[in-house]
């Protein structure tokens, strides 16, 4: 994984194009399925919008999502590539920092992903690094779950990244 840096500022990008239009929001009940634990939320770099299953958030798990498909989102926008599950890595330790922050003890032990995200967002929490020694676990941990065949079919895929069109 090439060094990336998940922080206040790439979230900041996010809302400023959500609130400026350029990223939009969808409602959709049947974007719900398992996925690490918790609803299932989606961010689309082609059509530039997330969805999520229902139009309210609930406390901390929902709000964790936000964070979640944000990064993905701030990934997009500043065009930053690297191999899906490298980008999904990211997005989990973001998703579990929040949720350090906001006061969870410890994932769930019978969701894999989280179980192998959450020693390195303590890491990312106490101010540490997560550096490319410690990601085959949580790696591993993606491209074994059910939701994510197709980037353990295709280990080197990337998601698609290409920022927001020039306004005109």
């Amino acid at each position: 994984m090439r060094s990336v840096r998940v922080d206040a500022g790439l979230l900041e990008k996010v809302a400023t194009a959500v609130a400026q239009g350029a990223i939009g929001v969808k409602i959709n009940p049947g974007v719900r399925r398992a996925s690490g634990g918790a609803l299932d939320a989606e961010y689309s770099s082609i059509s530039k919008h997330f969805t999520f299953p229902h139009g309210f958030l609930r406390p901390v798990f929902d709000e964790a999502l936000v964070v979640h498909e944000a990064v993905h989102a701030g990934f997009d926008l500043e065009r930053i590539r690297m191999p899906a599950a490298d980008d999904e890595a990211a997005a989990y330790i973001a998703q579990c920092v929040y949720l350090l922050h906001v006061g969870v003890e410890g994932s769930p032990e019978d969701e894999p992903i989280l179980a192998a995200t959450w020693p390195l967002a303590r890491l990312v929490y106490g101010g540490g690094i997560v550096s490319e020694e410690l990601l085959p676990p949580l790696r591993e941990a993606i491209w074994q779950f059910p939701g994510y065949e197709h980037l353990n079919a295709d280990r080197e895929r990337e998601y698609v990244r290409t920022g927001l069109p020039p306004r005109v």
